[in-house]
This record gives C-alpha cells, sequence and structure tokens, in this order.
C-alpha cells in the first residue's frame, strides 16, 4: 500500500511538471499579418482580447505596440486577468524566450483610450480587473493608461482577488478615487511604477483595503484635489486591518492640491496616507510631496520606519471660509490618532522640509512619535514663534540616541537619553547627501538594541554596527555600536552594487517667455554592477510646450511626462537625454526627473533631480520706427573717449545697447518715438550726467563727458 501511495505521489509530482513545462506561448503583436492564430509570432493575434478569450492555461506574450480593451463607446470594457494565465509585455516580436523582452524598449500599452482622440472623456472606466484571481494571473511588463474619469480602480480594478504584478506603470489615469483599487485583495506587487495619475478624492496612484506587500515600487508625480470632502493620499492611500509593508519605496513630487475651501476639506499625505492597520517602511525615499499636513506621509495608525529618507517635502497651510487654518504641519510625517498608537522611526534621516510647524514630524492627539538612532536637521518652520526644535519635531515625541536641532535648548518637558543637537556633519546637505563626515557626532553614537534583526543593512545596503577605530563609543550596546541616521560611516560596501545617480541642468536660465529651453539629464551607474532595464522619467512643468527629445542611447516617448527607456546600464556609464522645451508665461518653472532600475539599488536618495528656472517676458525692441538718436562721450578737452557702454531704454521698456567708436560717438537708426533714458558706462571713468532723458521725436543728440578718462 504504501509502496502504491509513493507512486502515485511520484507520477502526480511528474505529472504536474510536466503540464507546467507544457504550457504553451500565445503570441499577440498588433501589426502581424499572418494567420492571426497566435500560435507564433508571425501569426500572432492582433487583439489581447481575443487571446485572452481562446486561452485558459498558458503564457500570453504581447509585442509592442498599444491595445485597447473594446470599442470606441465601450466604458465597461476591460482587459480580465485569468487564473493560470500569465500576461508578459515588452517583446519586439522576434524572441524566441521570455528572457529576451525589454519592457523598457518596448513599450507594450494597455490603453483605456478606446475612442483614441487623446481625451479621457469616453474611456474605459477600468482598463484591467482582476477580480476573483490568484496568484497564477499574471500581470508583467505593461504600462496601463488612460483609465476613464469615472468612479474607481480606472487603471486597474481588483475585488477579492490576488494577481501577481511585476515590471508594470500606472500613468495617466484619471479617477473620483483610487487609480489601482484593491479590494478584500493581497495582490503581489513588485518593481511597479504609478506616475501622473489624478484623482478627486483619495489614491490617484493604489488604494487598497487588506494586508499589503509592495517591493521596489515608485510613487511619483500624482495628484488629488479637494472637491467637496478631504483628498488624501495622492500616491498611495491605505485602509487595511492587517499590516502595510513597503520595502524600497522611491515617493517624489506627489501634490495634494488645494483648491476649492468652501468647506473645511483638507489634502493630506501627499506620499502616502495610512488610515488603518499597521505599517512597516524600510529603505525608502520621501522627496518633494506636497499636502496641507504629511506631505511625506500622514498616518492614523501604528507603524514602523527604518533606514528611511524624508527629504524637501512642504506643508502648507490654507485659510478657511471658518477663520481657520488648515494643515501646515508634518511636512516629512504627520500622525494623529486618539488609540495611544506610536510611530516608530529608526536610523532614518529628515532634512530640508518646511512647514508651519513640526516640519520633520508633527505627532498629536494621542500619537506618539518614538525616535531612535535618527537625524532630524535643517527642517524650517514658517510659523510665528516657532522654535528650532518645534520645526524639527512638534507634539508628542521620544528622542532615543538622536540628533535633533534645538532639542536640548528647547526640550519639550521630556528626557532624551544619548541624545544632541550637535550639527550631524552631513557630505553635503544642501544637495541632499546625507552621508557622514569623518568628524560626525553620529558616528558610533546609537543604541544598538534599536536595530530590529530584520533590518541589518543601512539605506545603502551596507552592514550596521562598523566600527571606526578612534571615535568613542558614545552609543548604548555591546561594541561594534550603530551609527545614527540612515548611513553607517564605515560600513564596506558590497563587493557588487548598483547605484544610478541623475543630474539635470536648465540652460539657458533665465530664459525668455516663447524661447526654447534645455534640459539635460545624466543618469549614471556609479555601482559596480550592470544596472538592469533603466528608465528616465521627466515630469515636465505645466504651462510649457515640448519641442523634442532625444537621447544618447535607448527609446524616449515624448509627452507632458517624457520617459526615456535606457536598457541595461553597465557600472561607468553614463547616458543623456535632452528635452526642449518652450515656456509660455514667466514666472518659475520646476522640472523633475527621476531614474529606477529592475536591479536592487545602494541608494534611492540620488536618483532625482529637480530643477528651477526663471522665465523672464520679452524685451521689447527698440526699434521699427524711423527716428534717430546720436549720443556722444568726450573727456573735459572735449576728445572723444572710445569703447564707453552706452544703454538706452526707451518706450515699453524697451533696451539696446552699443560701444561707443573711435570718435567717441555712438548712433541708433530706426527707433520709434518717444522718451529714452540714456545711460553711458566705462570702468573708472564718470560721467557727467551720470544718464540724460531724451525726448526723440525724428533726432536728437546728447553728449556725455568723462573726467580723466583719457
Amino acid at each position: 500500500m504504501y509502496h502504491d501511495f509513493f507512486r502515485s505521489l511520484f507520477l502526480g509530482c511528474v505529472f504536474s511538471l510536466l503540464s507546467t513545462s507544457a504550457l504553451a506561448v500565445v503570441y499577440v503583436k498588433a501589426d502581424a499579418t499572418g494567420a492571426n492564430n497566435g500560435t507564433n509570432w508571425a501569426d500572432a493575434y492582433n487583439d489581447l482580447q481575443t487571446a485572452l478569450a481562446a486561452t485558459s492555461a498558458d503564457e500570453i506574450w504581447v509585442a509592442a505596440g498599444t491595445y485597447y480593451p473594446g470599442a470606441s463607446g465601450d466604458s465597461a470594457a476591460t482587459f480580465q486577468l485569468k487564473n493560470k494565465v500569465s500576461l508578459y509585455g515588452g517583446f519586439n516580436g522576434t524572441e524566441t524566450s521570455r528572457s529576451q523582452r525589454d519592457w523598457n524598449t518596448n513599450v507594450t500599452i494597455l490603453s483605456g483610450d478606446i475612442d483614441q482622440d487623446g481625451s479621457i472623456i469616453g474611456n474605459s472606466s477600468r482598463v484591467v480587473t482582476a477580480s476573483n484571481t490568484n496568484i497564477t494571473a499574471v500581470l508583467d511588463g505593461f504600462t496601463v493608461k488612460l483609465g476613464g474619469y469615472s468612479g474607481g480602480g480606472t487603471g486597474m480594478y481588483v475585488d477579492h482577488g490576488s494577481p501577481t504584478i511585476r515590471h508594470c506603470e500606472f500613468s495617466d489615469n484619471m479617477s473620483d478615487f483610487c487609480g489601482v483599487y484593491l479590494h478584500n485583495s493581497t495582490p503581489i506587487i513588485e518593481f511597479t511604477s504609478f506616475v501622473n495619475n489624478w484623482a478627486r478624492y483619495r489614491g490617484a496612484g493604489l488604494c487598497s483595503d487588506s494586508a499589503l506587500t509592495l517591493t521596489d515600487v515608485d510613487f511619483i508625480s500624482n495628484t488629488v484635489q479637494v472637491g467637496s470632502s478631504e483628498a488624501s493620499g495622492a500616491g498611495l492611500y491605505y485602509d487595511g486591518a492587517g499590516t502595510l509593508s513597503i520595502t524600497r519605496g522611491h515617493f517624489i513630487d506627489n501634490l495634494g492640491d488645494q483648491y476649492y475651501t468652501l468647506s473645511n476639506a483638507g489634502a493630506y499625505g501627499a506620499g502616502a496616507l495610512i488610515l488603518g492597520g499597521d505599517f512597516v517602511i524600510r529603505d525608502s525615499v520621501f522627496e518633494g510631496n506636497r499636502a496641507n499636513a504629511g506631505g511625506g506621509l500622514y498616518t492614523y495608525t501604528a507603524g514602523t520606519i527604518i533606514n528611511t529618507v524624508f527629504m524637501n517635502n512642504t506643508a502648507y497651510g490654507t485659510e478657511m471660509p471658518s477663520g481657520q487654518t488648515l494643515g501646515n504641519f508634518g511636512a516629512a510625517i504627520a500622525a494623529t490618532d486618539f488609540s495611544n498608537t506610536n510611530v516608530t522611526v529608526i536610523n532614518s534621516v529628515l532634512a530640508n522640509n518646511t512647514a508651519g510647524e513640526g516640519a520633520g514630524i508633527a505627532a498629536y492627539q494621542s500619537s506618539t512619535a518614538d525616535i531612535r538612532n535618527s537625524i532630524l536637521w535643517n527642517n524650517t518652520a514658517t510659523g510665528v514663534g516657532i522654535s528650532l526644535r518645534a520645526a524639527q519635531v512638534n507634539g508628542n515625541f521620544n528622542v532615543d540616541y538622536s540628533i535633533v536641532a534645538g532639542l536640548l535648548s528647547d526640550p519639550g518637558g521630556g528626557t532624551y537619553p544619548g541624545s544632541s543637537e550637535s550639527d550631524p556633519l552631513f557630505v553635503n546637505l544642501a544637495q541632499n547627501d546625507f552621508h557622514l563626515q569623518a568628524a560626525s557626532p553620529a558616528i558610533d553614537a546609537g543604541n544598538n538594541a534599536s536595530v530590529p534583526p530584520t533590518s541589518p543593512n543601512d539605506l545603502d545596503g551596507n552592514l550596521r554596527k562598523a566600527d571606526v577605530p578612534g571615535v568613542p563609543d558614545t552609543g548604548a550596546g555591546t561594541a561594534p555600536i550603530v551609527d545614527m541616521g540612515a548611513y553607517e560611516y564605515a560600513s564596506t560596501a558590497p563587493a557588487a552594487t548598483t547605484d544610478l545617480v541623475l543630474t539635470s541642468t536648465d540652460t539657458p536660465d533665465p530664459v525668455i517667455v516663447g524661447k526654447p529651453l534645455n534640459y539635460s539629464v545624466l543618469v549614471t551607474n556609479i555601482g559596480t554592477l550592470t544596472a538592469k532595464n533603466v528608465t528616465v522619467i521627466d515630469r515636465l512643468p505645466s504651462g510649457v510646450t515640448l519641442n523634442g527629445v532625444s537621447t544618447s542611447r535607448g527609446l524616449c516617448v515624448p509627452g507632458t511626462t517624457t520617459k526615456c527607456f535606457i536598457g541595461n546600464l553597465s557600472a561607468g556609464a553614463t547616458v543623456s537625454a535632452l528635452i526642449t522645451v518652450t515656456p509660455g508665461s514667466t514666472g518659475t518653472l520646476k522640472n523633475i526627473a527621476t531614474t529606477k532600475t529592475s536591479s536592487s539599488e545602494a541608494d534611492l536618495t540620488n536618483n532625482t533631480a529637480i530643477v528651477q528656472t526663471t522665465v523672464d517676458p520679452v524685451t521689447p525692441s527698440c526699434y521699427g520706427g524711423s527716428a534717430i538718436l546720436t549720443v556722444n562721450t568726450v573727456d573735459e578737452n572735449q576728445l572723444g573717449i572710445a569703447g564707453a557702454s552706452i544703454t538706452i531704454t526707451g518706450p515699453n521698456g524697451c533696451t539696446q545697447w552699443t560701444k561707443t567708436s573711435t570718435g567717441g560717438g555712438a548712433r541708433w537708426f530706426n527707433l520709434v518715438a518717444g522718451e529714452y533714458t540714456v545711460t553711458p558706462t566705462l570702468t573708472n571713468c564718470p560721467f557727467v550726467p551720470q544718464s540724460s532723458v531724451v525726448q526723440l521725436d525724428t533726432t536728437a543728440k546728447t553728449t556725455f563727458v568723462g573726467d580723466g578718462c583719457n
């Protein structure tokens, strides 16, 4: 009997393996011209919906192109994922192995723009649906975009499902709430981005009400805008009963926009808002997010933040009809609750954030911030009478073996073991390089007991608790002692790493409105391992016209969010992208570029580049008439002074300039009539008068005398 049992078990396993290995590949290619039966690339289906309907337990390989869930007018049309069916995008239509695909170069789009008019009106209300699925339903290597402005989950809707989502991007979806909506669902989401989505109320990028694990995810330039009720969680909105776990998250330039103030509704948690359950965030970056409160993160519940950097986030105040000022606290982290919850911040850096108060952390009501082995520095309070310490952390807080600016001068009623207010001596505070200099007081100064066993490495991936010989151990525990902050000073970098660095420059700056402006973006791999599937995403400022984009390698797809797909970038290699725009109005432009790779990175804080450009008005020309102006510069002996700069400012602020000739004269022809101010300048040569006002009708002449200039 035992023999028969094991024989049956063996045959069952063999059958299972054979069944798995025998899974067929179904091919989809929009421009295939063969039999269109999906058996190979030449005979591929042209339509993804047809392939899905005909497939029950296979892999579907989809070549680059744009695929629509239905015909114009059918807003209910959606791509419904199926169990045991794996959809893989990123093929060029010649591959014989899935490993040969490149989803960055071969962009495969699932588009809700079913009428193909470029407008969001009339689009598919849910581009992808994965309800009632399990992990065998796979979506891998697709860009899901332009879900229509209707209800929730316009990019993707999942009800009681657990699909596998990898190497995808959800972008340019519009909804009342939730670009991707997870209801009673626990999907696998890895190496996926949520970019430039918009929602009226919450979760422009992603919403979830169940336990959720996110690994290597990006939330970039998502926006929620307050209507008649609160707008929350522009990037991520979490209201689950379980645990939210985020590893290597990148929350960049998300916005909670307060544009409608007829009610006392606010915009909270631009990067992420956590309303229920609990959370763990590790090895992540929150940068440049903006909301009324909790620009980076707003939480109503308990959680732990480890090895994470919050920088350049903003909380702003809004004057409401009731007369109260809404928000203006917790630019990096805001916590409010009535249930005595703790937000524990371990080995993290909160710097260069701005709010009315508590720009680093604001913990109010029954919430408490528990700060351990961390550094809060150079956070700015714009409120009146806010102390240096209260600019860093305000409300209810504990501090243990950490550096907080102004902490001991304004203690706030607590005792703070092992803590100080000394300058942490970052490598470059202004450039957001929060590694420690050799003389930093944060070295060997943390508390070993605060380091979670599950987080033995720093934000660079280097081992914690690296001793620095000659530096006194001022921290707690058995040597070696952990450093404060996100980076361990003396730890040796792993033998093999990937690390992308992004820089961006603007030319010219300032630029004249209506004239070309160039953004030069460089991405360099300073690691020792090849970075795979590198992408550069450039979020163009509003009010500009895109003229063109090019890259030294790879492919760029132009748009309001311009994407350049670089492919693999070897150690030490650099790739450049040039984006040319034309500003349509004066003021200040803010351009944000980010880069990402499917490889694990040593440092995520150098993946973003923000550049601001001043746009000046057009200076009107003084030419266009028939008047003539003559200017002479002479010395006390009436001898001409050569080389003096002459500037004339005339009607409507027009300005021209030239230099005097050998005889000391300068002449303008074809000027419009009007009043001109004429000013001569020459180094070490004062002129009398310093300037002269001339009424120019047809001709005019003015002379300036310089004493001792020859």
